[in-house]
């Protein structure tokens, strides 16, 4: 099966001596030399494009698929500003706070603001997107390793834009959640969320991964409204 072949190019990229691509792993180690091309390129665009972002070119093969926590794939009601609200409370957050120094100290660290406010701590977690590490937004001192900034600098961000479609009745009959086909490479939707149950109203969620994602942040709300109507039109021609 195509996940069986991933599976292999990943266990046989983990014996080589230097990483490389997912899709680089899958060629060189004739992993899917058996599988189905159509198969293999669908599980692809499912399984890691719209999982990491990234499509397998610029994935890694030893870093890129590692698992998250156990456990089923749950749906967050009401938003995930809930969490955050439940995890901040009783905590000192501070909004517009930008830090511009982060130091380490003989008996700790600090951490300054662009104003010049300085908190001390015993220690500092530095949690900030990987775009403000990579444009050098936050100073430290001393300078981090050289291993680091390597690691910062090679790093890449994954794209994920989901489109949501709202209808004041629902058209499909289908109550299965997920919706997908094996679609040809035009096809920039393949995966479709049937979120009416869950959000009592009639809605759809379509998924725009990787490059897909990249190629049309730069088009019209209405472009990308067509492009969705045309997919989900396979799925009505269907009977769904």
């Amino acid at each position: 099966s195509a996940a069986d072949a991933v599976d292999t190019a990943i266990g046989w990229a983990d014996t080589q001596d230097v990483d490389m691509s997912l899709a680089a792993a899958i060629n060189r180690s004739g992993a899917g030399i058996d599988v189905d091309a159509a198969a293999l390129a669908h599980y692809l665009r499912t399984e890691v494009t719209s999982e990491y972002g990234v499509d397998a070119s610029g994935l890694s093969a030893w870093w890129g698929t590692d698992e998250g926590t156990n456990g089923q794939e749950l749906l967050v009601l009401g938003g995930y500003g809930t969490l955050v609200d439940e995890l901040a409370a009783g905590l000192d957050i501070r909004l517009g706070w930008s830090v511009a120094t982060v130091s380490l100290l003989a008996d700790g660290a600090s951490v300054a603001s662009s104003d010049g406010e300085v908190l001390q701590a015993d220690r500092v977690v530095v949690t900030v997107p990987l775009g403000v590490l990579k444009a050098r937004g936050i100073r430290f001192d001393p300078e981090l390793p050289s291993e680091h900034l390597a690691a910062i600098d090679a790093m890449g961000m994954g794209v994920l834009d989901k489109v949501w479609l709202r209808w004041d009745k629902p058209w499909w009959r289908q109550t299965t959640e997920q919706w997908t086909r094996v679609a040809s490479a035009d096809d920039s939707f393949i995966e479709w969320y049937n979120l009416a149950e869950l959000a009592d109203a009639p809605v759809l969620l379509g998924l725009l991964a990787g490059p897909e994602a990249l190629a049309w942040s730069s088009r019209s709300d209405g472009e990308v409204l067509s492009a969705a109507l045309a997919s989900l039109d396979r799925f009505y021609s269907a009977g769904w």
